[in-house]
């Protein structure tokens, strides 16, 4: 049984480092005409330069992960939908912390 925990954490570390960043919601920002996505580490804009895309960090909400089983470790999507209502200001829908709002420098969650 110490085997397997030791393993577990060494798992756990793993996976908080070296986390595979998987694509989710995708969403048009009809306020400042950008692309923004959601992926496991975090919400993303989209930037398109003369057909060279590139990705800049948002922001990235801290998000409870509840796993049923040991190998679905928080590597499930999170955030099922979001929408911009002004430039900087996201409502987003998660799977377990409820109704988000984020208003361009904090997180508000509405269980």
């Amino acid at each position: 049984m110490g085997f397997k925990n030791k393993d577990r954490e060494l798992r756990e570390n793993i996976l908080t480092e070296n986390e595979v960043n998987i694509l989710g919601y995708i969403s048009y920002n009809k306020y400042d005409s950008n692309l923004y996505f959601f992926s496991s580490k975090g919400f993303y804009t989209l930037n398109n330069l003369d057909c060279s895309f590139s990705k800049k960090l948002f922001f990235n909400p801290k998000l409870i992960c509840n796993s049923e089983y040991e190998k679905d470790y928080c590597l499930h999507l999170n955030v099922i939908k979001f929408e911009f209502i002004s430039e900087k200001e996201i409502i987003f829908l998660t799977k377990n912390d409820g109704i988000g709002y984020y208003n361009g420098e904090s997180i508000k969650y509405f269980r």
